[in-house]
């Protein structure tokens, strides 16, 4: 119930300039563009995404003979959604629960958009296999924070070759007439633009950009292996 109301609240979309090459650990895979990942980063850098949709998970450590030690230990994910990716709504929402078919025009556009569904199902499975590659790490680029307080990120899996989400799943919508996922340019002059449009427009409301460094060559973890990603 919360859950449902809070996906309808939108909150202020906040620019922030990119980072690269931050070390992840994927948690749990939503679907083929929204995870929870833990990401080590400086407290300060922690701070200003503080906004971020955050959860709690639990896992166990192993010793040099792979034996899982007995204590248990906490730690954070983000709420990340790939970046560049938009959704087309029109075949995501899909009703599935009728099975009666109809030889009609409708009905083949019906099975159409199920194969595109089911083709999404299949896409995040493979992703979370590509993923289990690398024992659950990964390679982010982060930088905004979206309106539904998601952190935006591109997520490279280094397996023997570094495979970037976003490039592997846009060239898998190729085959589809009408793919689930295109494609997305976040344009910051479209809402200057409207503005500029309406009668009698007020001043433009200012965009304020926040100047973050680049950190680079941060020291690769532990692999937390034995994860059991129970969330609260």
């Amino acid at each position: 119930m919360i859950n449902n109301i809070l996906k309808n609240i939108k909150f202020k979309y906040k620019k922030y300039r990119e980072i690269n090459n931050v070390i992840g650990f994927v948690v749990n895979v939503h679907n083929a563009t929204n995870y929870d990942i833990d990401l080590f980063l400086p407290q300060h850098i922690h701070d200003k995404y503080k906004t971020v949709i955050i959860n709690k998970y639990s896992y166990n450590e192993v010793d040099d003979d792979l034996n899982i030690k007995n204590e248990v230990k906490y730690g954070s994910t983000y709420r990340c959604r790939l970046k560049g990716i938009g959704i087309n709504y029109d075949n995501h929402n899909l009703n599935l629960t009728n099975n009666t078919v109809k030889c009609t025009e409708d009905s083949f556009k019906k099975d159409s958009q199920k194969s595109d569904h089911l083709s999404n199902y299949s896409l995040t499975i493979d992703i979370k296999q590509l993923i289990d590659r690398t024992d659950g790490w990964v390679l982010c680029k982060i930088s905004d924070i979206d309106v539904y307080k998601r952190l935006l990120v591109e997520i490279i899996v280094p397996t023997t070759e570094d495979i970037n989400l976003k490039s592997l799943i846009l060239n898998k919508m190729k085959n589809y007439h009408k793919p689930l996922y295109y494609p997305y340019v976040f344009k910051q002059n479209k809402p200057i633009l409207k503005w500029d449009n309406l009668p009698n427009a007020a001043p433009k409301p200012l965009v304020q950009v926040v100047n973050l460094p680049v950190y680079r060559d941060l020291l690769l973890p532990k692999p937390l292996i034995g994860c059991d990603q129970k969330f609260h």
